[in-house]
């Protein structure tokens, strides 16, 4: 088979619709938005915007809102029509062509929460998927480790179901193992101190901005043994020892999802997408780099923290896709 670009392929796995990839315009104003809450992820030549927060974003989706909302509007007034009895129209439309609501949800606003959804939901866990990926097919032995127990455990299914997930032990630690290295959001969201203190020796004032850096905390040597290597088994609860740091915000040397009242609310949702895809990816394909080369691991920070370089894979079929 062809080389494929992962990311596009995880995406649309997420997104289970055909795939639109944002252009260059839709992140960089995605950036500016960020930029008012995170200024690092500020750039030079980024758009800086003031717009309100139902407004942040939209004019750079234009194009593919402007084509698919009104027909999915079209198509939902035909579905009303025709199935009366089996409401099952989109939620955000649905609110929009009640009058009851007061303000009335627009255009503008669906557009923006389907912003939200696809950066803060699809876009995370494919990134996630991707850097799982980038460490499966240079690690081998954990490679072959998670693809013996998925075939193992989907043996004779034509693919994966969510039943499945709860005996993939060993993918739920590989997928815990990824997101200590490589966190989707290296920066978590600011928080404002509210009351003076010191951290390492340094005085932080009262009102202060302060970001939270779970790249560098997953990283530590303080906390992990050798931290730069990727060793799923690191989370595996063994008799007698102590607990196993978790992403639920408790252990704050794991904080991928963050921590606290404002820790990310669609934690269980982004998991278990990610647990389906990669699943399927481990199922149905064998996968290997193209000529045998080595992997650029270089990362670019944007709205997420994307490879640097698309990542580029060979897959071969081992269990045929079917039909669904």
């Amino acid at each position: 088979m062809a080389e494929l670009p992962l990311y596009l392929l995880l995406l649309a796995l997420l997104l289970a619709v055909p795939f639109l990839s944002p252009t260059q315009e839709d992140e960089a104003l995605a950036g500016a938005v960020l930029a008012g809450p995170l200024p690092v992820v500020a750039r030079g030549d980024a758009p800086q915007r003031d717009a309100p927060p139902d407004e942040a974003g939209a004019p750079g989706n234009d194009g593919f809102h402007r084509h698919h909302l009104p027909g999915a509007s079209r198509e939902q007034s035909r579905r009303r029509r025709r199935r009366r009895r089996r409401r099952r129209g989109r939620f955000l439309l649905r609110i929009q062509s009640q009058d009851k609501t007061n303000p009335v949800l627009t255009t503008e606003n669906i557009k923006t929460v389907i912003i939200d959804i696809f950066v803060a939901s699809s876009e995370t866990a494919a990134t996630s998927l991707q850097w799982t990926m980038s460490e499966l097919v240079r690690n081998p032995r954990v490679m072959r480790k998670a693809q013996d127990e998925v075939r193992r455990v989907l043996a004779g299914q034509d693919w994966v179901t969510e039943e499945s997930l709860g005996d993939l032990h060993y993918l739920r630690l590989v997928i815990k193992e990824s997101l200590r290295l490589h966190p989707p959001v290296t920066m978590l969201l600011p928080r404002d101190c509210r009351e003076p203190c010191q951290v390492l020796g340094f005085d932080v004032p009262e009102g202060a901005m302060v970001l939270v850096n779970a790249w560098a905390i997953g990283r530590d040597p303080a906390h992990w043994d050798a931290p730069e290597e990727f060793a799923p088994e690191r989370f595996e609860q063994r008799g007698g020892a102590a607990p196993v740091a978790d992403f639920k915000g408790t252990d704050f040397e794991y904080i991928p999802f963050g921590a606290g009242r404002r820790m990310c609310p669609g934690m269980a949702f982004g998991l278990a997408n990610m647990e389906l895809a990669l699943a399927g990816l481990l199922y149905h394909f064998d996968w290997e780099v193209p000529g045998g080369g080595e992997l650029d691991m270089t990362e670019a920070l944007g709205i997420t923290t994307r490879r640097r370089s698309d990542l580029l894979l060979v897959p071969a079929v081992r269990v045929p896709l079917r039909d669904v």
